[in-house]
């Protein structure tokens, strides 16, 4: 949702996955790509007129791993542009799989 006139963004969940880490812990892996579109002249007469000039104003993936230590959430969250995802997928994966919790004495 965008507070701006004439913007449209949609928004899919790709995976969802948990996994044990080396540290016996649960992580959960989270990728969702946000699109975002803009009509090119957002003051036109009619809705069906914005509708009808939409285009893509920016396509992201937007990857978050998740793990938990000392009674609290801990996220890594990265983002890259759809058009590249393929080929930072791999330094996207060693990122996500060297993300570790730990617990500290408080």
């Amino acid at each position: 949702m965008s507070t701006r006139l004439g913007i449209r963004r949609t928004g899919e969940i790709i995976s969802a996955d948990s996994r044990e880490g080396p540290d016996g812990r649960t992580y959960y892996d989270i990728q969702v790509r946000m699109a975002s579109y803009a009509s090119r002249s957002p003051y036109l007469a009619t809705p069906q007129e914005v509708m009808d000039s939409y285009g893509l104003e920016w396509d992201r993936r937007l990857i978050t791993t998740l793990g938990v230590a000392n009674k609290r959430l801990y996220e890594l969250r990265l983002q890259t542009s759809s058009s590249t995802f393929e080929q930072d997928k791999p330094q996207i994966g060693l990122i996500t799989q060297s993300f570790k919790v730990k617990e500290v004495e408080a």
